[in-house]
């Protein structure tokens, strides 16, 4: 099984099946067959092993085969959507290829490219709707806020005396923490933020760090202007590229699925 991906700017992905197991054809011609039908996602199936085709013609609907086979789909709430011939041998035609989904699918389209052999290009349009991710609320101190000078002239202010006069450790452990807390409600306040969208694993502290460089590196360069600082911003930028990121956390995972 391969899986082309050709992802386009839109707000739906078209997909295309295509059994591949016949094509007579050269690779050139292919490729241009395919850049004629936009698609997305594209699933070209090719069968080796012949003797165990699950060859079903579903156009023979009374047939005990085509009814166990949609009953099959039934149990899993999938409907079959190609409706018309997929497969062309000289005058007789069948309906072999399939696409079954329980998703909401629509503008399924049939076209026979002889070049490509016996079987249909087929294409659909799924509309996958995005789910709506629970607002993350977290609490946190900001400490990166703190002014050390205010700070340091508050924490020498404590009474730490007080604790070591104590004979009870609870309590000295107890005055400790108030003492702690005091401190830095006053320096560093707790805050609470939202988050509506869902965490991206793949940015890491690594590459925030890269983020801040490649900005600063892009301030200078528009400030002096110089080749080197341009090119320096240049370099960061390339190495601080977000896609690059996320396509190597996700192949980390599969790899670690296989």
């Amino acid at each position: 099984m391969h899986l082309i991906v050709l992802m386009a700017p839109s707000k739906y992905i078209k997909f295309g099946l295509l059994n591949a197991g016949s094509l007579g054809t050269k690779q050139d011609e292919f490729l241009i067959a395919m850049g004629n039908h936009s698609v997305d996602i594209m699933a070209i199936n090719e069968t080796w092993l012949r003797s165990g085709d699950l060859n079903v013609n579903l156009l023979n609907s009374n047939s005990s085969k085509t009814r166990q086979l949609m009953d099959f789909f039934g149990n899993f709430n999938l409907v079959q959507t190609v409706t018309a011939a997929t497969h062309f041998v000289n005058d007789s035609s069948s309906l072999i290829d399939i696409i079954c989904t329980d998703a909401l699918t629509r503008n399924v389209e049939v076209n026979h490219i002889s070049e490509l052999g016996h079987h249909a290009f087929i294409t659909c349009e799924t509309v996958f709707r995005k789910p709506k991710c629970k607002p993350r609320i977290v609490r946190f101190r900001p400490l990166a806020d703190i002014l050390l000078d205010y700070f340091k002239k508050d924490l020498n202010a404590i009474p730490w005396s007080d604790i070591g006069d104590l004979d009870d450790v609870d309590a000295m452990v107890q005055i400790f923490n108030t003492y702690i807390t005091q401190l830095f409600d006053l320096h560093a306040p707790m805050k609470r933020k939202t988050y509506y969208k869902r965490p991206t694993p793949w940015i890491t502290d690594n590459i925030r760090l890269m983020f801040k460089l490649r900005d600063e590196a892009r301030q200078r360069s528009r400030e002096t202007r110089l080749p080197h600082h341009k090119q320096y911003y240049l370099d960061l930028k390339h190495e601080a590229a977000a896609v690059r990121e996320k396509s190597a956390y996700f192949k980390k995972k599969y790899q670690r699925a296989k």
